[in-house]
Order: structure tokens, then sequence, then C-alpha cells
């Protein structure tokens, strides 16, 4: 998995990418905690 460092934008993808990562091992929720920017479209 890719790992994202502070003042990076976080794509819609990224964030995808990184949830279906997590339901793959048995994860159904979570708490999403980034000092990351997210982009327009996410």
């Amino acid at each position: 998995m890719k790992e994202i460092f502070s003042g990076q934008k976080v794509t819609t993808k990224e964030i995808k990418e990184f949830t279906e990562a997590l339901s793959l091992y048995g994860c159904n929720s979570m708490t999403f905690i980034t000092t990351s920017t997210f982009t327009d479209r996410a």
C-alpha cells in the first residue's frame, strides 16, 4: 500500500484503494485519520 506523506493531495482513487485493501482483511468499518489535503473530487 502506498504511503502518503503530509502535504500531499489524496485522490478519490487512493481512498477507494485503501478501503478495499482493508475489506480484504475483514475490516468492515474504519476510522480514517489524515493530515493530508483532499482533492476537490475526493
